[in-house]
């Protein structure tokens, strides 16, 4: 009875225990944020419990280290909000190649599908089917050409608007530098 007591008391100690601060920030923007550091500019702190009651708070160091690691240079002078960044990042590292993926991607599906009408119209036979079959042949190719160039435009025009809002976030992060 007496080691069930002292579990109890044990298993109490952990789950009333683990509070912790968050930083509730509000950036030049006027966007509200969240962080383990303390904010640069406005901002308070809020108590945090973790629901299970199980989790430890993070040491101040490991908080200030973690809040660099997410955001690089975030707060170093930069004037790009945190979700401008992220977005950046993202345009760099991956959003642009996507787009090219896609587009190339897209003309490999029409080269393949013109491929295999014009393979079709060849093997038609000479008798009246054949003559249909090679105009209706003739239509679909000329239709998958428009249905191409016009999805290969809209590819093409998300590609360089990501080009363009790349652009402008990297101009605006030397700006302000």
């Amino acid at each position: 009875m007496w080691l069930k007591m002292v579990a109890f008391a044990c298993i109490l100690g952990v789950v009333v225990d683990g509070a912790w601060a968050i930083n509730k920030c509000v950036g030049d923007d006027g966007r509200t944020s969240f962080q383990d550091a303390p904010c640069l500019g406005v901002g308070g702190v809020i108590e945090v419990r973790p629901a299970s009651g199980l989790a430890k708070p993070a040491p101040a160091a490991a908080a200030s280290d973690a809040a660099g690691a997410a955001a690089p240079a975030a707060a170093k002078g930069r004037k790009l909000s945190f979700e401008e960044w992220d977005r950046k990042t993202y345009l760099e590292n991956r959003g642009i190649f996507e787009a090219n993926a896609d587009i190339d991607s897209h003309n490999a599906r029409c080269d393949e599908r013109r491929r295999a009408l014009l393979e079709e119209k060849r093997n038609a036979q000479d008798s009246l089917t054949a003559a249909v079959l090679a105009n209706t042949s003739a239509t679909e190719i000329q239709a998958l050409a428009t249905e191409c160039a016009s999805r290969l435009q809209q590819l093409t025009t998300v590609r360089n608007r990501l080009e363009d809002e790349l652009q402008r976030l990297r101009e605006k992060e030397r700006a302000s530098k």
